[in-house]
């Protein structure tokens, strides 16, 4: 039973592992960084990259740079022809892009935001009342009412049960 681990790559394990297409370097990493035992180290074939050198003079005449080309082939999947010549996106197509997906998101049809703004309710306003229980079609169409309005409704319903609206105003402490 051997104790501890080998670090130790000898000549010959280097010349092992250069006659199996690896480099002394990959070696080095797998065996000191990663741990891996100098068998598996030596025989487990180098990940191979895919060369797109011929794609990065199409990518840059088209104002790609090598870095957005590898981001666009790698981490989203697309073909490298399309990476190479699909131009750059515009802050307005962005823009554009960011609405229509909010369109899609929205649970309300933007007909009846459009209707609640025509009749001055804000969109917050508008969630608001659908959140407090209101139907739609009554979220929308009823108008905000004015603070004016507001203290005349309030003053209502205060006679209307009895009490004395100047009560809280001008009561005792």
């Amino acid at each position: 039973m051997q104790m501890g681990y080998d670090f130790y790559i000898t000549p010959e394990e280097y010349a092992r592992a250069a006659a199996n297409g690896i480099k002394a370097n990959t070696l080095e990493v797998r065996v000191r960084c990663l741990g891996w035992d100098k068998e598996r180290a030596m025989t487990t074939p180098p990940r191979r990259v895919s060369d797109h050198s011929a794609w990065h003079a199409l990518a840059e005449s088209n104002g790609i740079s090598k870095h957005l080309f590898r981001v666009r082939v790698n981490r989203n999947g697309w073909s490298p022809e399309r990476a190479a010549t699909e131009p750059l996106t515009t802050k307005d197509r962005r823009r554009e892009l960011v609405l229509q997906a909010k369109s899609y998101q929205l649970k309300y049809p933007p007909e009846v935001l459009a209707r609640a703004a025509a009749n001055g309710v804000r969109p917050d306003t508008f969630y608001a009342r659908i959140h407090r229980g209101w139907d739609v079609d009554r979220a929308a169409d009823t108008p905000l009412i004015s603070p004016e309005q507001k203290g005349r409704n309030r003053v209502q319903w205060l006679r209307e049960r009895g009490l004395d609206p100047s009560a809280s105003v001008f009561q005792k402490r």
